[in-house]
């Protein structure tokens, strides 16, 4: 088998269609740096031949894009002896398998895949995928990267067949002189690398000593990792405060707490008017001290203790004063804490509604970024939409198909063997003299060219000698005019043929098939490119009008936020952020400031 072409589209990593052609006989290198798709060439090869179309294994569905998960295809050209061969499969989504056969059949779904199984001798795969014992001696020639040292898992006939060749193949090449140099050759290679006691030496112990390094930078690496994991978590813990203190859940508490000094300030008051109380039964008892003076002779032991409890009264008084003093005092900074609680609030409010802007502008900024992303996929997917529109209006503009290529072909097979019925039965008639001398000789009046030795007589034929005169052979043909017959009604069963397709010869009808066939192959990749970049979403159906409608949408609500927000032109989204990041720390320092408020006005009230 020779492999000609291999073209993928979705596949893996190739997001847009992608063929490497022109392979040809021999070693055929493809060079490229790590991580261009070598390997999933290699990928799509093995799944364009072994994989099954219809299967639903994760070998199969690892081959889907990771970023569109839409459905991967590989379209594989190769050559065996009895002609060229396409196989075409689609996986996942919508799965199919289209095997194009020298003859011009074209086989579909599971025919395709038995009749290239039995084309290339292996098994069919089981359900989780193609298997060493299932691809047979082909697992030997399918060498994957990081697996060319790797011992060779075959099944037993294929390891019988290759237990034979290996013998003969080695039996020839180890044999004499050769043979006995290759064991000292091997020595002094292996001394190269380890000493004589077996410890490595040289390059492998560079490369030894380099796995070392590489390991301790990893650990390296790994701690580091762990301690951004950890900043992680605690800038996460820090934004979920920052939520719950932005909620108000302290504002019950702080009510609270008002309550109850506003309970305190109550009981002053009541203490107040206990005060007034007893000042009002000191004047009684006044009263009752100038009652008690009319009695001073009977009454003194009762005046001393009048004179005390006037002693007391007069303390209470001072007392009463002092509490008085103290409360107008608390009372003024009372009024001064509620005063800057209320400033507190109101920046407060300020600082969210600064946060509330910079946010708004920020989506904003992210709506415009968005808008400039879908406009480029926007313009890609419109681009080819109308690559497949050209590729479908040329292959509509080609008569030939697949149907009335095959009577192009079976008319030139018939022409072909009417020709040769009659080329059979005809007389032959052969010149042996000097080209100068043949181009003289005529037959049915027309000369010979010099390079024309023979002629096939199917008539009546003359042939005219200068100086000799002239020669008519009359062929005994059997069915001469049937066979005559055959071969004109065939020029013209052709003629017709090649005038339904608008083409002039068979040459001219195989390639304007073939275009055919490569510009609804061109059209099914622009299709499938503009699905790749206008995916239907649950916003907007495929395809680049119902994009750019969306576009449109987005751009309609941009210009409605940009005059709510009052701004000619946008910053930029680091900018945004810095001012959102700005904002948010703003209203973090103006909610620690109204704490701190609230803190120094529970402790007065």
């Amino acid at each position: 088998m020779k492999i000609r072409s291999i073209a993928v589209n979705q596949f893996k990593k190739f997001t847009t269609p992608m063929c490497l052609d022109d392979i040809g006989d021999g070693l055929n290198v493809v060079v490229g740096p790590n991580e261009m798709g070598k390997s999933t060439l290699l990928d799509a090869l093995r799944a364009s031949l072994f994989e099954k179309y219809s299967s639903k294994a994760q070998p199969i569905t690892a081959l889907q894009n990771d970023r569109n998960q839409a459905a991967p295809v590989v379209e594989l050209a190769f050559e065996v002896d009895d002609g060229n061969y396409r196989i075409r499969k689609r996986f996942v989504k919508k799965p199919y398998a289209h095997l194009f056969c020298p003859d011009g059949r074209k086989l579909e779904g599971d025919e395709a895949e038995d009749t290239l199984r039995n084309l290339l001798g292996f098994d069919e795969p089981g359900k989780s995928g193609a298997k060493p014992e299932t691809l047979g001696m082909w697992n030997v020639l399918w060498v994957q990267q990081g697996q060319s040292f790797a011992a060779l898992d075959l099944p037993d006939s294929a390891r019988s067949n290759l237990h034979s060749a290996l013998e003969s193949e080695v039996g020839e090449v180890l044999g004499g002189k050769r043979g006995r140099a290759l064991p000292d050759a091997v020595d002094k290679q292996l001394s190269e690398l380890v000493t004589s006691t077996g410890r490595p030496r040289g390059e492998y112990k560079e490369l030894i000593d380099e796995i070392g390094s590489l390991r301790s930078e990893l650990e390296g690496l790994r701690t580091r990792r762990s301690d951004l994991s950890n900043t992680l978590e605690s800038l996460e813990a820090a934004q979920e405060t920052l939520a719950r203190l932005s909620s108000g859940e302290h504002d019950q508490t702080d009510k609270e707490n008002l309550d109850a000094a506003r309970t305190r300030h109550a009981e002053l008051a009541k203490l107040e008017s206990r005060i007034d109380a007893a000042v009002t039964e000191v004047e009684l008892k006044k009263r009752n001290l100038e009652q008690a003076e009319q009695a001073l002779t009977a009454r003194r032991d009762l005046k001393k203790q009048i004179e005390m409890e006037g002693e007391a009264v007069e303390a209470a008084k001072k007392k009463l004063d002092e509490v008085r003093q103290s409360e107008q005092d608390l009372r003024k900074q009372v009024e001064k804490l509620r005063s800057d609680a209320k400033e507190a609030e109101n920046a407060v409010t300020e600082a969210d509604n600064a946060v509330s802007q910079a946010r708004r502008v920020l989506n904003a900024v992210q709506r415009d970024s968005r808008i400039r992303e879908l406009q480029g996929r926007y313009d890609k997917a419109h681009a080819a939409e109308k690559k497949q529109r050209a590729a479908q209006q040329g292959a509509a503009a080609i008569l030939v198909t697949d149907e009335n290529i095959e009577a192009i072909r079976d008319a030139a097979k018939e022409l072909e063997t009417a020709r040769a019925r009659l080329s059979a039965a005809a007389t032959l008639v052969s010149f042996d003299m000097s080209s100068d001398r043949l181009s003289k000789i005529e037959v049915d009046g027309t000369a010979l060219s010099p390079d024309q030795t023979s002629v096939e007589a199917v008539e009546a034929t003359t042939i005219t000698v200068p100086d000799y005169g002239s020669i008519t052979v009359q062929p005994a043909i059997k069915d001469r005019d049937k066979l005559i017959e055959q071969q004109r009604a065939a020029n013209q069963a052709l003629k017709a043929a090649l005038e339904d397709c608008g083409v002039k010869s068979v040459d001219l009808a195989e390639e304007q098939l073939a275009k055919r066939e490569k510009l609804l192959r061109d059209a099914e990749l622009a299709k499938q490119e503009a699905e790749l970049h206008a995916p239907a979403t649950d916003d907007y159906d495929a395809g680049a009008e119902p994009l750019a409608d969306h576009i449109a949408g987005l751009k309609t609500i941009l210009e409605r936020e940009l005059d709510d927000l009052g701004i000619d032109a946008l910053p930029t989204e680091k900018e945004a952020e810095q001012a959102l990041t700005s904002a948010q720390d703003g209203a973090q320092e103006a909610r620690d400031t109204l704490t701190t408020a609230r803190a120094g006005l529970v402790g007065p009230e």
